[in-house]
């Protein structure tokens, strides 16, 4: 099927207004949240939730798919199948944390990785601990590697292959002339089966340290307690790992960019689209997500059901993306839709939009939605 990809460089919207140092803590003690930064430069959130038997843990790392240089694309996802497959200390990693109840993942950004864990509370000092040995005793081997390369090697065929995956990666590179912005997260083949113990060794040396980590732990735990715990593991390791600088410039963009692919693998024919985001903490940036979110809902009534010329219209904010970042969109045609009325629809909605032409009651609704989505998003995040 042909799909074609659209650039329009920028959403307008007329929404209108919709640590410290080493060692130091936030608040007195006895208070239900801390912030610490230990000396080893590791940034820790504690926060108290009395009443619940369960405790959760988060551990992010200032790294992701446009932190890899050149010829190392994808080893931060390695990194994320390796985490998994034991330490110098503890050869069963995976499985002496999931025989305590844990539910464990991580997922792999273009900015950085998240890797999670919920389990019983009273089992909280014990997974500190295991996190910690992890973060310092990560046992890389060649046996390892080569192992995961074929793991990883299929999942990206699953990827590469999924219907409109050859049209997103086109629209991408329409949008991102720098290869770092360009990063699919899980990398190229060729650079995949390059890799090797001692080329994912120093990416982890580099990046995988109490420096470049920032922790959050929830639970009904005693907060004061809780902290004792934090610095007797995680204040233990010596401090390693590295922000590292990173140029993720892009050339101006003047005018729209277009493209078509040919997909296989596609059900039926697309029109893919992206905006440039506003910048992370830019007035505009609140308005955008809510433009998007009204944009979104406009064309599925208008597309999908009014006209049931669509079978689907999706358009997702990057709300866990660093800048730049793209709004990325999507309109399933039917037999009936044509393209440039795809388009025509979709410029009409979003300049309708743009000069305003909405309810307060669509507004306040879609300001709610946009509250207890966060509210989920943050929930799923931190549980998954």
């Amino acid at each position: 099927s042909r799909q074609e990809t659209e650039n329009n460089f920028i959403l307008s919207a007329g929404l209108g207004p919709g640590g410290g140092g080493k060692g130091d803590v936030s608040v007195e003690p006895g208070d239900d949240h801390r912030e610490l930064v230990l000396d080893n430069g590791m940034q820790v959130q504690l926060i108290h939730t009395p009443g619940r038997f369960s405790a959760n843990m988060m551990v992010a790392y200032a790294v992701g798919g446009r932190d890899e240089p050149k010829g190392e694309s994808g080893y931060t996802h390695f990194v994320e199948h390796l985490m998994f497959q034991g330490t110098k200390n503890i050869r069963n990693w995976f499985g002496v944390i999931g025989a305590m109840g844990a539910h464990t993942n991580a997922r792999t950004h273009r900015d950085y990785t998240v890797y999670t864990q919920t389990l019983p509370v009273n089992l909280l000092e014990a997974a500190i601990k295991l996190e910690a040995e992890r973060m310092a005793h990560l046992e890389v081997t060649p046996e390892k590697v080569e192992r995961e390369k074929g793991v990883i090697l299929e999942e990206k065929a699953g990827q590469d292959n999924a219907p409109y995956a050859a049209g997103h990666r086109a629209l991408t590179r329409l949008q991102f002339s720098n290869p770092r912005n360009q990063s699919d997260v899980i990398g190229s083949e060729a650079d995949i089966r390059a890799a090797t113990a001692e080329k994912l060794g120093r990416y982890i040396d580099t990046y995988y340290g109490p420096r470049n980590a920032k922790v959050v732990i929830s639970g009904s735990m005693d907060i004061v307690h809780l902290e004792k715990i934090v610095r007797r593991h995680f204040g233990a390791l010596a401090a390693r790992g590295k922000i590292v600088a990173k140029d993720l410039s892009e050339s101006e963009q003047t005018k729209e960019r277009r493209a078509e692919v040919v997909d296989p693998y596609a059900t039926a024919p697309a029109v893919l689209f992206n905006w440039l985001a506003p910048k992370r903490g830019a007035p505009e940036y609140p308005a955008a997500k809510l433009a998007v979110s009204m944009l979104a809902q406009r064309l599925h009534k208008r597309l999908v059901l009014e006209k049931k010329s669509a079978a689907v219209v999706e358009i997702g904010f990057p709300d866990f993306e660093g800048d730049p970042a793209a709004i990325m969109g999507s309109i399933i045609q039917g037999p009936e839709l044509s393209v440039s009325e795809a388009l025509a629809v979709l410029d009409e909605e979003r300049a309708a939009i743009a000069r305003g032409e909405f309810t307060d009651e669509e507004f306040q609704s879609l300001k709610s939605r946009y509250v207890i989505g966060s509210e989920n998003e943050l929930y799923d995040f931190s549980n998954n």
